[in-house]
This record gives structure tokens, sequence and C-alpha cells, in this order.
């Protein structure tokens, strides 16, 4: 799945000698071995304001928190300045990058800030006066390690009064289990802002996100300028490894769109709301999914499953209508080895060159002849883990008693669960750790272990 850096690497190194609001970015690295890594620093900005610094000083600290060393990265000047496309406000990207060498194993911090955020901020009690402050936590060690990424980029410019969402779609090639959350944005000093609260909105649609999607929806209820920051932390074997931040800061202008998913209603649901797509390996799959709106319309999709090095899905788009509408298809036959207990998440961006909106997906992918009815205990799907406040599980049909030990063995949560087909919710509310998980239908039983944040 290396190609995935690639790509990123060329659309996110953008700049030029215009002005710099910044609106947010992150820090991106990528093992070329021997503790050495290519450091992408990426920035988004409008197009107002003063001219974009020409070097980065990235400032490198170890495990203890002592600086190991500081580097300066030069702004790249031939991508940068791109505007990001179909935005209803000026936003460019640009980046700065350099290879890095790393003293030896350990866990290092690298950060980056400068002064200062838009005044025009409204989340924020002294917006104007707070530094932008970026950080990624990365394992260095003979495994190669590389940092998640983020397979979308930032939609930044949100209509008003009307249901919006955004994926950023965190990825990791290496493989590793990610969480997501939205965090609190950090000033100079690794501090949070001062004053900061979550983006006002309609009570019918508050700011989050879904913890298994990582889905950011919102129904904003002023106009303005708001700032928030997603903290994706990466796991290995249950141990936190590493963690990425991507700082954003979001317009909400009048909404003009008539953009619309034509057949919305025909996406399978699971029990929890969240559109589900089921396959089996070795067997063909293809899925269209139709957007329109009063002028042209775009679409394109992201996801783990179009980033392997061998068998990827295909994406492929059709015009009607004179462009006003477009059909997204995805065609796909799943090998053994592309199976998951985890579904794959896809993420469907459309927009009408003014806004965007995304929409995920479920993909799960079965064994061949090992369906959701199949009806024995091992094994038993659980996602996300590690989990913050709940879990889904996959299980066989039927009554199921789920119980939850600590590790010394006393019970934290039983739960009888009436399963169907699809995935259940559970929330746990527990403290963190790690737990073992029973599930037993009549005489049989199965363990698991599970990690909560």
């Amino acid at each position: 799945m290396k190609k995935i850096y690639a790509l990123l690497f060329a659309l996110s190194m953008m700049a030029s000698a215009h002005a710099s609001h910044l609106m947010g970015g992150e820090i991106l690295a990528r093992s070329i071995g021997n503790n050495s890594y290519e450091v992408l620093l990426v920035i988004y900005r409008d197009t107002l304001g003063i001219p974009v610094a020409q070097t980065a000083t990235l400032d490198v600290y170890d495990s203890q928190g002592n600086i190991a060393f500081s580097q300066t990265m030069n702004l790249d000047t031939v991508y940068s300045g791109t505007l990001l496309p179909t935005s209803a406000y000026g936003v460019e990207i640009y980046g700065y990058f350099d290879t890095l060498t790393f003293p030896g194993p350990d866990t290092y911090s690298l950060t980056w800030s400068t002064c200062c955020r838009n005044a025009a901020i409204l989340n924020l009690s002294q917006p104007g006066s707070e530094s932008m402050w970026l950080k990624t936590e990365l394992m260095v060690d003979t495994s190669n390690n590389s940092t998640p990424v983020f397979l979308t980029t930032p939609v930044l410019v949100v209509p008003a009064d009307t249901v919006w969402t955004h994926n950023p779609l965190p990825f990791d090639a290496d493989g590793d289990s990610l969480v997501w959350s939205l965090d609190t944005p950090m000033n100079m000093n690794g501090q949070a802002c001062a004053g900061y609260t979550l983006p006002p909105s309609d009570s019918a649609g508050p700011f989050s996100m879904d913890p298994i999607t990582g889905t950011i929806s919102w129904d904003p209820a002023a106009l303005g300028n708001y700032v928030t920051s997603i903290l994706v932390e990466e796991y290995r074997n249950g141990v936190k490894i590493g963690e990425i931040r991507r700082d954003l800061q979001f317009i909400v202008v009048p909404d003009s769109s008539s953009l619309r998913i034509a057949n919305i209603a025909q996406i399978p649901t699971d029990q929890n709301g969240h559109y589900r797509l089921d396959m089996t390996t070795d067997a063909p799959m293809s899925f269209d999914l139709v957007a329109s709106s009063d002028v042209n319309t775009e679409m394109d999709a992201y996801g783990a499953i179009f980033e392997f090095d061998s068998n990827p899905a295909v994406f492929s788009k059709t015009y009607t209508d004179l462009g006003k509408t477009v059909t997204g298809n995805i065609s796909w036959v799943p090998t053994a080895d592309q199976a998951s207990d985890e579904p794959y998440i896809v993420v469907y961006r459309v927009n009408d060159k003014t806004f965007s909106f995304d929409l995920s997906i479920l993909y799960h992918v079965h064994e061949r002849g090992v369906g959701m009815e199949e009806t024995k205990m091992d094994p038993v799907k659980i996602f996300p883990n590690p989990s913050t406040e709940g879990i889904y599980l996959e299980l066989p049909e039927g009554q199921t008693l789920v119980n939850i030990y600590s590790l010394d063995g006393k019970l934290m949560k039983s739960t009888q669960l009436n399963s169907q087909v699809g995935p259940r919710y559970l929330q746990h509310d527990l403290p963190s750790g790690t737990y073992v998980v029973e599930f037993n239908q009549g005489f049989r039983s199965v363990k698991t272990t599970m990690v909560v944040l």
C-alpha cells in the first residue's frame, strides 16, 4: 500500500508567494529505512493575509520530552499554492518537505507552530493572539513504521442551516489500528486554545464525529469562522505507538446548493443506521451511487480498498443530464486475503463546484461460505478495537450473553443481546484498560480481548 504515500506527497506539497491566513494542517512522515523519514508539513490557508514563510522549522522531541533536534524545511515552490478544488472560498495548500534522520529507536514528537490564528474565529476567546500548533507522534524502530495519513482533503467551506458531513478518512498502510476523535486546537506551547467550544449547531444536528466511520456531521446554526482539531491515535497489538493531528478551520456561508444523492434510499443500512454493503470473496461486486444538482456535479471515492498493491477496487464515473448528474461505480472482486473482520470504510465525496459533502459506506468482505448467518462463535468480530465509549459486534443470529471482565476477573458489564443480521452496538462506559469479552450462546462460548481508551 505504499502508493498512497506517493499520491499524498504529490497532492499535498503545494505553495506560492500569496497571503497566509492559516486554516489548518498536519505533519506526515514516511519511512525510507535506517531511521530516515520523508517528512511533509501540510498547511491550508485562505487567499488573504500575509505571504507564507519560505521555510518552516520542525522541533523534534524524544519520548522523555527532551529536544532531539530541530530541522528547517524549505517550501516546495513548484507545487505549492494550488487551490483546494470545489471550494466556495479561496483555500490554498502548501507543503514543506525534507528528509529527517532520527538518532535511534524511540517514539518522537514532531511539532511545528506559528502565530497567529484568524482573529475572526468565533469559538475561541482570543483567536488573534493564539498560535496554530501541530504535532505528530512517530515510533521509529526496525519495523519502518510510518504515520497514518488522511485520504481526503479538508472540506473547509460549509453551508449554513444544512446537515453537512465530512470524513477525513485516516488510513494506516502498516495495518495498525486507528482511533479517531475530535480534540481541542492547540497553541504554541502545546496547550489548549483559550475558550474553545464546539462550533454552534442546531439542536437536531450537533457538531460530532461518528466513532465507527469517522464522519463529522454538523448542522451549522450561524455564519462565520470556526476551528477544531481531529486527533488520530495509532495502536499496535493494543499499545499506542503514535498519533497525528489535523487542525481545521471551517467557514460557514449561506447555503446555495441543490446537491443531493439521488439513490440514497436504496442503500442498505445496518441496525445502527450506518450505510453498509456486504460481499463475499471471489464474488464480483458492482455498486452505483448517483448524485445530482442544478449545476455540474462531481464525485470521487476514497478508501483502503483502492490502495491495495494488488487487486484494488476500481472507481469510475459517468455523466448525464449535461453534467448535472454523475454516477459513480465501484467494481471489485475481493480475494481471500482481503476478507476482514472489520469493515472497510469508503467515502464518496460529491460536489457541485461550490459545496461538498461526504457519504461513508461500510464495505464488509466475508470469506466465501462464511456469511453473517454463520452460527459458529469463533471468531467474534469487534470494532473499533481500541474503542472509547462503545463497540460494534458481529454476532451469530440469536440470543447472545456478553460478559466483560477486567484482567483480574472482575465482571464489569453483562448484557443480553438479541443478535440479528448486521453489527450491534454495545456501549460500555468503562475506564481505560484491557478487558476480556466473553460471548455465550447456550453451551458455547468464546472470548476475545478489548482495549478501552
